[in-house]
């Protein structure tokens, strides 16, 4: 079994408050996370100087907004892609059947993908046309297999048409739906992410 901990962010003021000393952790913890959301380049070096792994973070919701739902996939997901150990959820907010589909959508993605999510090669897709950003797209590769995550962080409907550089199969993993193609034209709905399984 592993021991992870979760704290807050190191310094001072928190470790008084806190009551966490995150140097005396060294060969204690396998996996740490500190504060919320990505770790920052502070809590990076210490996790790596305590021999640790780290996870997303907490993705934190302070209150019931109405909305917060709405996001629970794809941050859960951004956190997997960009290669982390597992996601925490800290969160004031009353969980009901539309929360829970969220959480349940991106957790069955990462089950049925989960070599590729724990050993695959990050990269970013060539991007011809897209009113998204660059950073909120990634391409995972394992064993000759990819997996296409686009995220939509913006309240418009989110387009981008990216090219590889061979003929390839690509199915939407939400849909099923599976076509061919050197391209790709995606549509993403506001606060939302489009996966496709590439083979």
């Amino acid at each position: 079994n592993e021991v992870w901990l979760y704290s807050s962010y190191p310094g001072d003021a928190n470790r008084e408050r806190y009551g966490i000393d995150w140097s005396l952790m060294k060969g204690i913890v396998e996996v740490a996370a500190m504060g919320y959301d990505a770790p920052t380049a502070q809590a990076l070096d210490i996790i790596n100087t305590l021999g640790a792994r780290t996870n997303t973070g907490v993705l934190f919701y302070e209150a019931s907004v109405r909305s917060d739902y709405q996001t629970l996939k794809s941050r859960i997901l951004r956190g997997a892609a960009e290669g982390s150990d597992g996601v925490s959820i800290f969160t004031w907010a009353i969980f009901d059947g539309r929360a829970y589909s969220q959480i349940s959508d991106a957790f069955n993605l990462m089950a049925d993908h989960e070599t590729i999510f724990v050993f695959g090669k990050r990269s970013r897709p060539d991007v011809k046309e897209s009113n998204l950003l660059p950073r909120d797209m990634y391409l995972l590769e394992h064993e000759g297999k990819q997996l296409l995550l686009v995220f939509n962080t913006s309240s418009r409907q989110g387009k981008a048409r990216i090219d590889l550089k061979t003929r390839r199969r690509f199915t939407d993993y939400y849909t099923s739906e599976s076509f061919s193609g050197d391209r790709i034209h995606v549509e993403v709905s506001p606060h939302d992410v489009k996966a496709y399984a590439i083979e």
